[in-house]
């Protein structure tokens, strides 16, 4: 029974073309060289010509200028939130390469400035400006650039931070 079911599925599937086992087609083969699957890429190992400009190079002893750094007297403020609240505004700010001293907020809106100090806080392995909290009176609706200064005890490292906020 199993195998004349097999034969009839088998037989079935021929007349709907789902397969094509009496006739076949014939296939051509191509007359071209390379397949578009083949690579190209040699990968014989170099020749003397092939490092002529790396080996002048050398031996003109430029090399290729390093990566450039963050300045030692530089710090990098990053303002991680600058949040309107109903009772005034909350910035919190992250600090790398500076580990004490000030921080200096200025809220500035056309000719209105606020300004706000704080100082340098270390937790574990995380530097910060302590919390500002600015109360609402002093500021108006409307958009309001935000700079942060971060400046060393003895002034020789600074930092500054920027961002915008709408109250």
């Amino acid at each position: 029974i199993a195998l004349l079911v097999l034969a009839g599925t088998l037989f079935a599937l021929e007349k709907t073309g789902v397969t094509n086992f009496y006739t076949s087609d014939q296939i051509e083969e191509s007359s071209s060289t390379t397949t578009p699957n083949e690579s190209t890429i040699d990968y014989s190992p170099a020749t003397s010509t092939d490092n002529e400009d790396i080996n002048k190079q050398k031996d003109s002893g430029k090399t290729d200028p390093a990566p450039s750094a963050i300045p030692q007297d530089t710090a990098v403020v990053t303002i991680t939130r600058a949040n309107a609240t109903p009772s005034g505004v909350d910035v919190t700010v992250l600090l790398s390469g500076i580990s004490d001293g000030t921080c200096n907020l200025t809220l500035t809106q056309g000719t209105a400035t606020v300004i706000s100090s704080s100082s340098i806080k270390k937790d574990g392995q995380y530097t910060y400006c302590d919390a500002f909290n600015v109360d609402r009176s002093k500021l108006t609706n409307g958009k309001w650039q935000v700079s942060v200064v971060a400046r060393n005890s003895d002034g020789t490292i600074t930092g500054t931070g920027t961002s915008e906020l709408q109250i």
